[in-house]
Formats: structure tokens, C-alpha cells, sequence
């Protein structure tokens, strides 16, 4: 009797995880592409981040985290794990010693608000230059946060587990990250009609 082959069933087993992979993370890829700008501010550098982030997203696809979550925040937390390291590598590791004083911003009346509310993700591409511009040269844990927010379109519990720090960390540094871009952000929100308000 001839052995018995198995490499049909396991062929069949990868080409069913195959396309798994592409039904529930490759319709991400646009998404991870425009946060990966904006926070790396290099395109190049950004299509590099996203392809090294669906390349170990495959690799741990059967480890799949954050379900609770969905796709989009665990793609976003191995891509920003992947910045970071990317940042440490050059130098630029962010300095968030002051988010453990959250005594300041646990008395403002305001402090569940999220800057550039809306309904749906931010259209990046309808920004004004000043604004976009104010954006990108916040500091990374502060821009970062506000980044997962408006153009991830993340939750403050998402956001959490993206970055791996507690909820009042989050909503301090999109507080720290409104009072930083004060006066655009209310140029910007008069000109779109845009309310405030946080989706925790």
C-alpha cells in the first residue's frame, strides 16, 4: 500500500486561513496606509510600515488579539508597536512622563470631549494646511493618540489597547493634544459644523 499523503488536507487548511486573512484584514490596508503617514510623515516609509505590519499580522493570525476589539485595532497595535520601535531605532522614543499627572485634566469640565468630532473617520485630504501642518509636528504620543481617534476612528477603549495604556492616559493626551491645536481646531470645526463630543 502506498503511504498516505497529507499535504492535500494541510494545503487546504493554509488556503482556508489564506483566505481568512484577506476576507478580514486586507480591507484595512488603506486605512493602516493613511494612519501610517501621517504618523511616520514619510510615504515611503509608511507602505514599508504597512507591509511589515500584514507580513506579522499573517505570521500571528492564529494568535489573533484584541477580539474584542476587531481587526482594525489589532492591525493598528502591531503597526504602532512597529513605529515605536522604529522610533527607538532613531532616537526619537517619546518622552510621556507627564501623562501619570492626570490631576490637571480630571478637573476639567471638559474632559470627555474629543477634538475634531464627527460622525464617521476624519477626511484627512479636506484638512487646511495650517491644521494639517499643527498636526503632524505634535509630539508623537499626543499625535499618535489623536491620529488613532480621528482617522482610525477608534474608540478610547480601542485606543487603550492599541497602545497598551490605561483609558485616562488616552483621554489625557487627546485633551493635551485639543489644548495644543486650541485655535485650529476651533477655526476648523466652525468651517465644517463639526460638534464635540468623545466615543468612548
Amino acid at each position: 500500500m502506498a503511504p498516505t499523503s497529507d499535504s492535500g488536507p494541510r494545503s487546504s487548511a493554509e488556503q482556508g486561513r489564506s483566505e481568512h486573512f484577506r476576507e478580514i484584514i486586507l480591507c484595512h490596508v488603506e486605512l493602516l496606509y493613511r494612519v501610517a503617514a501621517r504618523m511616520t510623515g514619510n510615504h515611503a516609509e509608511a507602505e514599508d510600515v504597512v507591509q511589515d505590519t500584514l507580513l506579522r499580522a499573517h505570521q500571528a493570525f492564529d494568535r489573533f488579539e484584541l477580539r474584542e476589539h476587531g481587526a482594525a485595532a489589532w492591525l493598528m497595535k502591531i503597526m504602532h508597536n512597529h513605529i515605536q520601535s522604529l522610533r527607538r531605532r532613531a532616537g526619537h522614543e517619546p518622552d510621556v512622563r507627564a501623562d501619570g499627572n492626570l490631576d490637571a485634566f480630571a478637573a476639567d469640565p471638559h474632559q470627555g470631549e474629543a477634538p475634531l468630532a464627527s460622525e464617521g473617520p476624519l477626511d484627512w485630504d479636506q484638512l487646511d494646511d495650517e491644521l494639517k501642518a499643527a498636526v503632524s509636528e505634535l509630539e508623537p504620543e499626543y499625535r499618535d493618540v489623536l491620529l488613532l481617534w480621528a482617522l482610525g476612528d477608534l474608540k478610547y477603549r480601542e485606543i487603550a489597547a492599541v497602545l497598551d495604556v490605561p483609558l485616562g492616559t488616552v483621554e489625557s493626551r487627546l485633551h493635551r493634544a485639543r489644548e495644543k491645536l486650541s485655535r485650529q481646531l476651533k477655526e476648523y470645526a466652525a468651517r465644517r459644523g463639526l460638534r464635540t463630543g468623545g466615543r468612548t
